[in-house]
């Protein structure tokens, strides 16, 4: 079993099925989207933390050398998405550190034009101190 296979469900054990029967970490990331989005829509906060901790080790030196197929898999299938998405915002500051969202937050920016992603930014920003 490859091992982004094997830590995908680990990981998020209770989408099992799911992971099992995509081809390839693209796929995977994709699926993993519109579950996540799910999770979101019903509050289910630890399918969501699962989802953003194997998500985040998608894009550490851990899944192996980077970039690899499943950093980027994670980066266009779901962190390029979950950004361009506005009402996902307000979450932001609860799913991600500003250490997390430093390293990531260029990941967020492909679907925003300059000052979408400006105002993203900001939003984060401003959010982080109000909590």
């Amino acid at each position: 079993m490859s091992t982004w296979r094997r830590k995908a469900i680990e990981a998020v054990s209770e989408e099992k099925a799911l992971i099992e029967k995509v081809d390839n970490p693209m796929s995977l990331w994709i699926e993993l989207l519109i579950a996540f989005e799910n999770f979101v829509k019903n509050n289910e906060d630890e399918k969501i933390r699962k989802v953003l901790n194997y998500a985040a080790w998608c894009v550490s030196p851990n899944s192996g050398h980077l970039p690899n197929d499943i950093s980027t898999a994670v980066v266009c299938a779901f962190y390029e998405h979950i950004g361009s998405n506005s009402s996902m915002w307000p979450h932001f500051k609860d799913w991600f550190s500003t250490q997390e969202f430093e390293k990531i937050k260029d990941c967020f920016k492909y679907h925003l034009s300059d000052k979408e992603f400006e105002e993203f930014n900001e939003f984060y920003y401003k959010s982080k101190q109000h909590n």
